[in-house]
């Protein structure tokens, strides 16, 4: 029985672990995930009936000026988010911390949670012989819910089934997938995102040393608004891209 295996741990961090990865797939592991783009991938319909489209592509892009279509030789590097139980993960979130339940304080260990919880062995291995067959490079297993692995820009946009083109945004220059990825069934049933497919915030912000005037014990730290202006994230701000109504 799972609660023969747990281990009570005294401590609350192992809780708030559990619940912020929960929360972290709940709602969604990327800032390229907030908004649908607009799809135009050919026999879209009939994709669709033998897999379906991720919903995975840049909020703003319809404000960006979209210049020519990426190199065909960019290499991309890319990271495919496994499905975890979140439903199982949730109720039992939910119990632990409940002092009515059986269950409470039954802390698991990241390893006990990830084998309960984390993604399934026939999900990673139909996952990571599907992208090893479709000529991805370098795969690597960074962690057990998400693959990592390299390929050129021609081939992803072969394998996904996406358009990507070169953009300018306020004077930031990035390239992106113009519509929605796609992936095949069964593939898709174990996938939540795909990350790399834009490089929008890879070396953004400033070229220059990061400086504070907050010293707090001696070590100067970082405000909210600091980072804010760093990473030039007010523009985004501005134009109403915060956050609000995505779940």
């Amino acid at each position: 029985m799972m609660k023969s295996r747990m281990l009570k741990v005294k401590s609350h961090t192992l809780l708030m672990m559990s619940v912020m990865l929960v929360a972290t797939f709940l709602l969604g592991t990327t800032f390229g995930t907030l908004v649908s783009g607009e799809v135009h991938s050919p026999n879209q319909s009939t994709l669709t009936a033998t897999g379906s489209f991720l919903n995975d592509t840049l909020p703003f892009l319809s404000k960006a000026v979209k210049l020519d279509q990426i190199n065909n030789s960019t290499v991309l590097y890319l990271v495919v988010d496994l499905s975890i139980n979140t439903t199982g993960a949730q109720q039992y979130a939910n119990q632990v911390s409940n002092v009515g339940s059986s269950l409470y304080h039954e802390y698991l260990t990241p390893s006990e949670f990830m084998s309960d919880f984390g993604p399934s062995t026939e999900g990673l291995n139909t996952v990571e012989n599907w992208l090893h067959n479709s000529g991805a490079q370098d795969l690597n297993l960074p962690s057990r819910v998400e693959i990592s692995f390299e390929m050129p820009s021609f081939l992803a946009e072969e394998i996904f089934k996406v358009t990507i083109f070169n953009y300018e945004y306020e004077g930031t220059y990035f390239y992106a997938n113009y519509n929605n990825p796609y992936l095949p069934a069964p593939v898709a049933n174990f996938v939540t995102s795909i990350t790399g497919l834009d490089d929008f915030g890879v070396g953004f912000g400033n070229n220059t040393p990061f400086t504070s005037t907050q010293n707090i014990g001696g070590i100067l730290t970082a405000t909210p608004s600091d980072i804010k202006s760093y990473f030039d994230i007010n523009s985004l701000l501005n134009d109403g891209y915060n956050g609000k109504g995505i779940n």
